[in-house]
Formats: C-alpha cells, structure tokens, sequence
C-alpha cells in the first residue's frame, strides 16, 4: 500500500482534510464538502451513533445495535438528559445542528443515523 504524499497518518483524516481545504475558495470548500456528504456511508456514521450510544449507556458497543430501540431494551435507562448528550454529542462530532426536540422523532440507532446522514447531505 502506497502512502499519499503529504498525508500523516498520526492526524486524524478529518483534520488532515480541513487542512487540504483551507487552501481553496470558499466555493470549491462547499463543493467538495458537498460531494463527501452525498457520499457519506451510513454505516460509518451508524457506527459512530452506536459508538455515541454505547459510551453514554457505559456498555460495549457490541450490545448496541441499528436496530436497537431508545424506548427498551438495552438503551431503556436512557433519560431525557441522556438523549439531549447524544444529540449534542452528535453535533460537535459531525459539526451539524440538530433541533432540540429531534430525539423525540427518532426510535433506533438506524433512525439517528439516517438522520444525521440527511443533515450532512443538506449541508448544516
């Protein structure tokens, strides 16, 4: 496997793409940040939901699937305050705003992906 030049693997890929940007235009910054949202795969940022998930319950994350509901179960114990942590979590991890009452809507890792994925494609 080849090494890209320029790239070090000791930062993490998502500063090294900030840094890569910070040397175009604005236009061109939205565009690719566009194209890498509509690209986005879900079960990455699944995987970062349950990951979210799993550090707020203190389980592995092995218990905790996109299937698993926020109403029973194993993520049963989560409180309101809980889920306000998971939403604000999630946006200081994908730099997106999610609505106060959004937890509200959602039922399962899979939906706060899926929903996380519409935000990253709208661009907020």
């Amino acid at each position: 496997m080849t090494k890209s030049p320029g790239l070090n693997p000791q930062i993490d890929a998502r500063d090294q793409v900030v840094n890569v940007l910070c040397k175009y235009d604005v236009k061109t910054q939205r565009r690719v940040l566009r194209y890498l949202a509509n690209h986005y795969k879900p079960m990455t940022v699944l995987d970062t939901v349950r990951k979210i998930l799993a550090e707020q319950m203190h389980i592995p994350v092995g218990q905790i699937s996109g299937d698993s509901d926020l109403r029973t179960g194993v993520l049963s114990d989560l409180d309101s305050l809980d889920l306000i942590e998971i939403v604000m979590e999630l946006e200081d991890h994908f730099e997106i705003s999610i609505p106060d009452d959004a937890y509200q809507e959602h039922r399962t890792a899979n939906d706060i992906a899926e929903a996380v994925c519409e935000k990253l494609k709208a661009g907020s």
